[in-house]
């Protein structure tokens, strides 16, 4: 513990990671709530949980950006393609 009028501790890179790790959460959870609530005022009528997992999907051209994304990163460093059900778990 300090005392007073001592030198803070310096933070420990395991602290780091953790902090990085709980901020990544939360400003995540706050962007998809925010996402959600637009997709319904926009008249959106899926639930959360099918909203959020893309449940819907039935192909890679139906994919958001982030799983295309994912998708052309992946055949750019492998000879393989995606399984067709990847676009779905690929978007969150």
């Amino acid at each position: 513990m300090a005392q007073i009028g001592s030198r803070p501790e310096a933070p420990t890179p395991v602290g780091a990671v953790v902090r990085g790790l709980v901020a990544g959460a939360f400003g995540t959870a706050a962007m998809d709530a925010l996402l959600y609530k637009r997709y319904r005022r926009g008249g959106g009528s899926e639930g959360l949980k099918e909203w959020e997992l893309s449940s819907d999907l039935s192909s890679w051209e139906q994919a958001p950006a982030p799983a295309q994304s994912a998708s052309a990163s992946w055949r750019a460093c492998s000879a393989s393609s995606w399984h067709p059900r990847a676009p779905d778990w690929l978007t969150t």
